[in-house]
């Protein structure tokens, strides 16, 4: 009987292992798809003011010292080749514009496994390390919420609470 008890034991704890491991996957996927999905929301069209992009056509030419460049031939100041770019600001209450890509590019997971006596507790974030990110998420006194955190949420949580409520094994 004592043989059969350890034995039961030892494959308990594995069947629980297991099941702890499929968990921090099923997350770890989750987690994943929860942050690719951000990244989207932040590639999509923007419909606020419109901005001309600075240091292009039209601009002066500066050399190393911050003096302008002068044109030899002519004598007057060299203006920047090339067109003309403007990017889209985001409106109020849109996902803001990414015309950098830094705020997109640094949307990441981190997963916490947190254990307690019987219980463990596995947990994903997702988030910018981007020190402007919460005030775009939730605004500020001198400019309203762009959020996207919360649309992504709202969009993909019947998806999450599909993917976590699968069976185990």
């Amino acid at each position: 009987m004592d043989e059969f008890a350890q034995d039961f034991g030892i494959k308990i704890q594995r069947l629980v292992n297991t099941v702890l491991e499929k968990a921090a996957s099923r997350m770890e996927r989750v987690a994943i798809h929860l942050a690719d999905q951000t990244k989207l929301i932040l590639r999509g069209e923007r419909h606020g003011r419109v901005y001309r992009v600075p240091e292009t056509k039209g601009v002066y030419l500066k050399d190393a010292q911050g003096n302008f460049v002068i044109d030899p031939k002519t004598g007057k100041r060299k203006k920047r080749r090339g067109k003309v770019r403007y990017y889209t600001a985001s409106a109020p209450g849109e996902p803001p514009a990414s015309p950098t890509g830094r705020l997109r590019n640094s949307i990441q997971y981190v997963l916490i496994r947190t254990e307690e006596k019987d219980r463990v507790e596995i947990t994903a974030m997702i988030g910018s390390n981007v020190e402007y990110a919460g005030w775009l998420e939730h605004g500020s006194k001198f400019m309203a919420p762009r959020p996207y955190l919360r649309p992504t949420w709202l969009k993909e949580r019947n998806w999450v609470k599909d993917q976590l409520k699968r069976k185990y094994l």
